[in-house]
């Protein structure tokens, strides 16, 4: 048995919770990021509907449109690359929902094509 009190406080903390996560979740709404592929550090800027991933020191890159399907979660759509040996070209969607947000650190699982797995952006401005 639970002690008195111990429902109604679980349901008003809820919406607490809730409002909490997704007031984190803005934090990759608009900026640069980091990521590690490999041993290569790729920086990431998102600014409105665009996204931009820059490899090889920003000799290469991956340009996106970006479009959010709810506060933790967006859809990459790509628009132009020319990373050599990228598995993924133009019109090819990656689905991005944000798992948790810890400080700078934005943790996410990453779906394309029936595929996932985790990852870790580092927020830099």
């Amino acid at each position: 048995m639970y002690p008195p009190g111990f429902l109604l406080l679980l349901l008003l903390a809820l919406p607490l919770v809730s409002s909490a996560q997704s007031k984190d979740c803005n934090i990759m709404h608009q900026g640069k990021f980091r990521y590690m592929a490999d041993k290569e550090e790729v920086i990431v800027a998102i600014k409105d509907s665009s996204m931009i991933e820059y490899h090889s020191g920003g000799k290469y890159t991956i340009n996106t449109r970006i479009e959010w399907v709810n506060e933790c979660e967006y859809n990459i759509t790509i628009i132009k690359v020319n990373v050599p040996a990228f598995t993924l070209g133009t019109g090819d969607q990656v689905n991005v929902k944000i798992d948790r947000v810890e400080g700078k650190e934005i943790y996410y699982t990453l779906t394309v094509k029936a595929v996932s797995w985790q990852g870790k952006f580092t927020k830099l401005e």
